[in-house]
């Protein structure tokens, strides 16, 4: 009998002294928050870099738990970041990077604390490596502006196409327009002066459309876009 009450408050007293249930930790205690986005300095957006070595800078960004923060930096060739060039990280609010010279290039960035919380991305620059004695520059790619990427929903039976591009030597640029709902996109633009073009439209439709920049000289091909109407 002694030893059934021993075993008994044995139980007890492991039971007592077992830390609480997760479950019932206080839900007024905030999680973990991600720092803020970066803003870009340089090289500014559609600048022309004449050394091959360009020092990128930042601002610095605030952590909202005061935590450490690196800085992610992205390069690609083309505005979508569909095919990563270059990817650096750092804890600096610049960074150096050396770059084949005559072509184009888009940066993005983004800041990542010691949870491994991510911030948005920052906006992404164009710029352009000058290079050996250069007469003529290709232009930028074009900037998508409406429709969004992937938008969806779209209803009615136009929609205006619209999109924004620059050119290191302030050529006159003209744009060529391929649109349609499957992979074999149609030239349905040839040599358009302005920068937005409307278009019919059906319902329950995928679209996809590229906008390909020339300034007389040479031609940037633009990325892939897409929406959907409902």
């Amino acid at each position: 009998m002694r030893k059934l009450l021993i075993f008994i408050l044995s139980i007890f007293c492991l039971f007592s002294c077992s830390p609480e249930n997760s479950s019932n930790e206080d839900p007024n205690i905030p999680s973990n928050q991600a720092p803020t986005a970066p803003q870009l300095i340089y090289p500014d957006d559609n600048s022309l870099c004449i050394n091959q070595d360009i020092e990128f800078s930042w601002n610095e960004v605030n952590d909202p738990d005061g935590d450490k923060v690196k800085y992610i930096i992205e390069i690609s060739n083309n505005r979508s970041f569909s095919d990563i060039f270059k990817t650096e990280s750092t804890t600096s609010l610049s960074i150096n990077i050396n770059f084949p010279k005559g072509q184009a290039y888009y940066w993005r960035l983004y800041s990542m604390d010691i949870m491994d919380n991510k911030s948005t991305y920052s906006n992404a620059y164009a710029f352009y490596v000058e290079g050996e004695a250069a007469n003529n520059h290709i232009p930028f790619k074009a900037k998508l502006i409406a429709p969004g990427n992937n938008s969806n929903a779209i209803s009615g039976t136009t929609i205006l196409l619209n999109w924004e591009s620059s050119d290191i030597d302030d050529d006159t640029l003209t744009y060529d327009i391929y649109f349609g709902t499957d992979g074999n996109l149609n030239l349905i633009k040839k040599d358009l002066e302005q920068n937005n073009l409307e278009v019919d439209i059906e319902t329950n439709k995928k679209y996809y459309w590229i906008v390909n920049c020339s300034d007389g000289k040479s031609t940037s091909l633009g990325d892939r876009w897409t929406f959907s109407t409902k």
